[in-house]
């Protein structure tokens, strides 16, 4: 494989790198269809009938085919029933690419993830694929089976680094934002997964096409391709920053960004750019049921399709430019001042986020729940017994209690949830979006944690219990971020005084 134009590694460096990917047990490999697969989609040859034979040893996949051949993307007036059917319908080619992208993620979803949030990584492939289909269609391209699998398989390197290295992810800083996890990467090694994914598809031997645009899906500007192969790859690239702006709850200027992209890399208009983010709107309830993944929420991405529409309509193109360039310049800003937020706003002793932290984010969402039309949980959380701690082993076994109860609860959220210490042994655990039921699952989960662990304190083992106030307030309710902390500090409260370590609800006290 040729350097990346925007590595500082050299070929022995990169080679060294490859050579530990080479020797690794765990390493994605494709299932004995896809394998076939491929080799019926190189050979010119190959015929309908052995495309036939191949998937109907496996009849879930085949039921996949049936369903998206009967879905709103290939609408019919007489409903497919059969295989041969469904081939028809979708065309041979298609056909095997669909296979491909259904076998693919039924294989590599049975991967555990290391560092990596999964569930973030399936939402934005999924999206990504959906926006690279949507693209190509309003673009006139004929291969979008193709342009869905690119889309689907541009992170497919962020698997293989995350079995190499996931405590590079693990303990990244907003590695959810996919800028800053790149940048990473290449600090770290060079390169980043980008050209790590096309190294391993180009290992199992997928079309040159699909290698090139994950090759390229973050820098396709460097590339020298063939006008048809460039708009391929500029597609899912574009997809690829289409699906992160969505993803991230885009304001005006992630739309205006959006709009001004589509534009300048592959020359839709405003009114194309809309027909697209409806499209997609579309297309996700769909391509959830056929793959069995969530991927957006549909009120969300409602909300998105709305804003986009009055901007990209409302405002000239210049004007886009200028809220997109103002962005860039905040978030130019907004990287030298991280550092200092990051000291600011976290707890010294445990590595959490601290209660300024917290209340600033229960602001925040505060806002985007009444805006948004969401419910807002907040679990309010205090160590049982701890005060015997400290004054029977000392203050710094209490302070490695802390620590532990940090890790302990940390182990047990998803990657978006906001924990806090809010002082002394005080956790405070906010659930943006969730119901009453939802959270309470979550609290019901750390409760059992707790239950189940030792703590070792000078060489002895301690049990610590957690008691848990939780509170749920309703979008349409008229409430504070203090009023939701004191609602679930009263909760808390009640479960301190008739018993410990339970969770309660402050619904059931009212």
């Amino acid at each position: 494989m040729q350097l990346p134009a925007d590595t500082s590694a050299t070929e022995e460096s990169l080679n060294n790198l490859l050579a530990q990917l080479e020797e690794m047990d765990d390493l994605p490999s494709p299932p004995d269809i896809v394998t076939r697969i491929i080799e019926l989609l190189r050979d010119p040859e190959s015929d309908i009938k052995e495309l036939m034979d191949t998937l109907a040893k496996d009849p879930a996949l085949v039921a996949k085919i049936l369903k998206t051949a009967n879905s709103a993307m290939y609408a019919r007036r007489r409903e497919v029933t059969n295989l041969a059917q469904a081939l028809l319908t979708l065309g041979q080619a298609a056909a095997m690419t669909l296979a491909l992208s259904f076998s693919l993620v039924s294989s590599l979803r049975k991967q555990e993830g290391g560092g990596i949030d999964l569930v973030r990584y399936w939402q934005r492939s999924l999206l990504t694929a959906i926006g690279a289909r949507e693209i190509g269609a309003a673009l006139g391209a004929e291969n979008i089976e193709e342009l869905f699998l690119g889309g689907l398989l541009q992170d497919i390197g962020l698997q293989v680094l995350d079995k190499l290295m996931p405590d590079q992810y693990r303990d990244l800083e907003n590695g959810h934002i996919h800028a800053v996890l790149t940048r990473h990467e290449i600090e770290v090694l060079g390169v980043d997964h980008a050209w790590i994914g096309a190294w391993l598809l180009e290992r199992w031997e997928l079309p040159d096409i699909i290698c090139q645009a994950v090759r390229c899906s973050h820098e396709p500007e460097g590339a020298e391709l063939e006008d048809d192969v460039a708009q391929f790859v500029n597609t899912v690239s574009v997809a690829s920053r289409f699906s992160e702006i969505l993803l991230n709850d885009p304001g005006e200027a992630g739309i205006a960004a959006l709009g001004v992209m589509m534009q300048d890399k592959l020359g839709l208009d405003e009114q194309a750019t809309l027909e697209v983010l409806q499209k997609v709107e579309l297309r996700i309830p769909d391509i959830e049921s056929q793959f069995g993944m969530d991927i957006m929420d549909v009120e969300i991405a409602a909300d998105i399709l709305d804003r986009a529409r009055k901007l990209l309509t409302d405002v000239s193109l210049n004007a886009r430019r200028e809220i997109s360039a103002l962005q860039q310049e905040i978030d130019t800003l907004g990287n030298k001042a991280q550092t200092l937020e990051q000291e600011n706003f976290t707890d010294r002793l445990t590595g959490l986020k601290n209660r300024d932290y917290m209340e600033k984010q229960l602001s925040e969402w505060v806002i985007r729940a009444r805006k948004l039309g969401f419910p807002l949980s907040l679990a309010f959380m205090d160590l049982d017994g701890f005060k015997a701690v400290n004054d029977t082993y000392s203050h710094s076994a209490g302070d490695e209690i802390l620590r532990s109860t940090a890790r302990l609860l940390t182990a047990q959220i998803r990657e978006n949830d906001a924990l806090a210490r809010f002082g002394g042994d005080e956790f405070v655990l906010l659930l943006g979006g969730e119901t009453a039921e939802n959270a309470r699952i979550v609290c019901d989960r750390i409760l059992k944690a707790f239950n189940t662990t030792r703590h070792e304190v000078n060489g002895n083992e301690v049990e610590l219990f957690i008691s848990i106030g939780l509170a749920t307030f309703d979008a349409d309710s008229d409430f504070s971020g203090t009023e939701l902390i004191e609602a679930a500090d009263e909760a808390l409260k009640y479960a301190k005084q008739h018993g410990k370590a339970q969770v309660v609800e402050y619904a059931s006290l009212h």
